[in-house]
């Protein structure tokens, strides 16, 4: 409960556009919006105009504040009810001469509180509250600590319940290692079992994955972005360790040949159903894909040129053969 008094009109006034200006961020109003819709309601009965703060404001929450009162740089431009029945302005409120004082209860609760405000209520005193996290496509991705273990349930239901994009939260248990560079986890809330098949946007591309089965880090898309952003028309790019295509399906529509390769057959599979989806209809598909060991794929792809360059010398050598022939031919004659 929080009592409010209510000061002569004029400040009431004047508090009302300071608090109003002053926590209005990018067109919404931070937790302190019922204090202010208290304050509003306040000034509102004060000027008696306590019938257009019933119209204009659905309560102490941040939506009716925000449909309710007009804000501007210069300070609210209106009261809520003003056009409609000419009473209960801010010039109204502030030449009111009969102050009267006016008691709300405010109470907030889980709903309006965020997820480091809810886990700071449920965690003990002594446990740090986990702050960061990966988000890949529906999935929250945790570190936690050993500290976390006992709460650790409490913290993926407060992320799923609070995060409407959320619907896995899981907790990495290993670390990430093996020949396909992936880390054991565990699903602390929400849907989700030995596949966690997610789509995630980045660069104007959508990927889908199995976040259990291949490499995926979104940390790093402003550095692919760069690298993608290097290479010229003309280029011939080998991305040995593809993954799922995050660099060379982006590389396709730039460069003039990729050739993707990964040694773990999922990723493989993925950068060819990413493929169909991000690139086929644009022309841009992949010069080649191949599954093998990076040593391999350098191999057989520097065979490949070897063998395409005597081939193109070959035929060279053959046209300028041609061509002398047919020259002494005309010569004899």
């Amino acid at each position: 409960p929080t009592p409010l008094l209510a000061a002569p009109p004029p400040q009431v006034a004047r508090a009302v556009g300071l608090h109003l200006l002053s926590t209005k961020v990018a067109g919404k109003l931070t937790t302190t919006t019922p204090l202010i819709t208290a304050v509003a309601a306040a000034a509102a009965v004060a000027a008696g105009g306590a019938g257009d703060t019933q119209e204009g404001l659905e309560g102490p929450t941040t939506t009716g504040i925000a449909a309710g009162v007009g804000v501007s740089r210069e300070g609210p431009r209106s009261w809520p009810g003003e056009q409609s029945k000419g009473a209960g302005s801010i010039t109204t409120i502030a030449s009111a001469t009969t102050p009267q004082l006016v008691t709300h209860t405010i109470r907030m609760g889980y709903p309006e509180l965020s997820v480091e405000e809810a886990l700071r209520r449920i965690l003990p005193a002594d446990v740090t509250v986990p702050t960061g996290f990966e988000t890949v496509g529906h999935i929250a991705h945790l570190n936690l600590r050993a500290e976390h273990g006992p709460h650790k349930a409490a913290v993926g239901y407060v992320l799923l319940d609070k995060l409407p994009q959320i619907r896995t939260v899981v907790n990495k248990i290993a670390e990430t290692g093996g020949p396909y560079r992936t880390f054991a986890m565990e699903v602390l809330a929400g849907v989700g079992g030995d596949v966690l098949e997610t789509e995630v946007s980045e660069n104007a591309l959508t990927y889908v994955l199995d976040f259990r089965a291949v490499y995926w880090n979104s940390r790093l898309g402003t550095e692919r972005a760069r690298l993608v952003a290097s290479f010229a028309p003309n280029d011939v790019v080998l991305d040995l360790c593809c993954g799922v295509g995050p660099i060379a399906l982006p590389a396709a529509r730039r460069c003039a040949a990729v050739y993707a390769n990964d040694l773990n057959p999922a990723a493989v599979r993925y950068l060819l159903i990413n493929e169909k989806r991000n690139n086929a209809k644009r022309g841009s598909t992949l010069a080649g894909a191949t599954c093998m060991d990076a040593r391999a794929c350098v191999a057989l792809r520097v065979a490949e040129v070897g063998a395409a360059v005597e081939a193109a010398a070959g035929a060279e050598a053959g046209d300028v053969g041609w061509a002398r022939d047919g020259d002494r031919g005309r010569g004899g004659g």
